[in-house]
């Protein structure tokens, strides 16, 4: 059955936050890393992201079902990342996609980054995001994205796989 709106949750990416729509994401204290994946069918929260203070939270409309020919928009998100001495972070993301049958259909290493100075902690999203499309050919069922998160400073890493349902 092919549904005619995508399935969407929503995430907001802010400290003790709960909203009717969503859930918030507490920000992990230093050397405690966590890769949060998100994906969407609306490019709108990449934009949101970088113009929005620090201290107020973005919504992400988190995509759960795709359809051919769709873009799913998906960033990496990192928390609990450690700043050396100086307060320079140092993150790289490496990702694959893997099919309905579980094997790799894609895959990139160092594909995003963040190298910066951010002393206090939050959320960081790493450049470049993702766009994934999928067509008519591919096989409809469950896709995974697979991230792996390094933190080059405290050479930690981290993973986290986000599903979602492709439906022809």
């Amino acid at each position: 059955m092919k549904a005619s709106l995508p399935v969407i949750a929503t995430i907001v990416l802010f400290s003790s936050l709960v909203a009717e729509r969503g859930y918030a994401l507490d920000a992990n204290s230093s050397g405690d890393l966590r890769l949060e994946i998100a994906a969407s069918a609306n490019p709108r929260y990449l934009k949101d992201w970088i113009s929005t203070p620090s201290e107020h939270g973005v919504v992400i409309e988190r995509l759960h079902e795709a359809h051919p020919d769709e873009t799913i928009y998906v960033a990496f998100i990192a928390t609990g990342y450690t700043p050396d001495s100086e307060g320079n972070v140092d993150l790289v993301a490496h990702w694959a996609l893997l099919g309905p049958d579980g094997k790799t259909i894609f895959a990139k290493e160092n594909y995003a980054t963040y190298s910066y100075k951010n002393e206090k902690p939050g959320f960081v999203i790493l450049d470049p995001a993702l766009d994934v499309v999928l067509n008519h050919t591919d096989p409809a069922g469950t896709y995974k994205v697979l991230g792996v998160l390094e933190d080059r400073v405290a050479k930690t890493k981290t993973t986290h796989l986000y599903f979602f349902e492709f439906i022809k």
